[in-house]
């Protein structure tokens, strides 16, 4: 097999992989509108702390990715040595590689959305942009983030956020695109951006979790 032919099949292990892992997101998230309610200042590290430990470690199995490992708040060391940021999810493990290069991983980034036009910004700035700066998940072709939102619909802020990429008037970033790979999820999206420095694709998964009902 030649070095593009294995680039391609291991592409589509990440692939296949990191769908099976937003679909044990898509379960968690419907386990967790029935069994959880929260107070509305817990929308973001405390949500994330509960799907990490109560559901995705607890049902990884399920999908067959229970080689998986589900960390928090992992720092990030860039080439100087120093810590350069914390991602809110990291997916090690990924292709059953027995963390040969632990510089491969997935990263999942989380993001309150009130329906406020702030909120959507940072979602762009503090979201998406870390992993075009290459600051997060830099050897990777896949990343995720989840949007918790706490309050308006997911189809306007979607569309905020979009409206805001298009007076970002970056070529490197791309608009949220509907997803339908995943059965049942309805708030899935997807955007194709470039890395800045090193000109590389990456492909970014967005699912939205409405969690207006259960937060008090």
């Amino acid at each position: 097999m030649g070095n593009a032919d294995v680039f391609a099949y291991t592409e589509q292990i990440y692939e296949d992989e990191f769908k099976r892992i937003f679909y044990l997101l898509q379960d968690s998230y419907n386990k967790i509108i029935k069994q959880e309610s929260f107070q509305g200042d817990e929308m973001e590290t405390f949500i994330r702390n509960i799907l990490v430990k109560k559901y995705l470690r607890k049902n990884k199995g399920k999908f067959e990715i229970g080689y998986l490992g589900f960390e928090i708040e992992s720092g990030e060391i860039d080439g100087e040595f120093e810590t350069k940021g914390f991602i809110d999810i990291k997916v090690l493990n990924p292709g059953k590689k027995d963390l040969l290069n632990e510089d491969e991983y997935y990263a999942l980034e989380c993001k309150r959305l009130d329906g406020y036009s702030k909120k959507n910004r940072l979602y762009i700035q503090e979201g998406i942009y870390r992993f075009i700066i290459e600051k997060y998940a830099r050897d990777m072709p896949l990343a995720g983030m989840i949007g918790f939102i706490q309050n308006g619909e997911i189809v306007d802020i979607v569309l905020d956020i979009n409206n805001k990429i298009d007076e970002e008037n970056d070529f490197l970033i791309g608009k949220l695109l509907k997803e339908d790979i995943i059965d049942g999820c309805d708030y899935l999206y997807s955007s194709d951006n470039t890395r800045e420095y090193s000109n590389e694709k990456i492909k970014i998964y967005h699912i939205m979790m409405d969690f207006k009902n259960v937060a008090s």
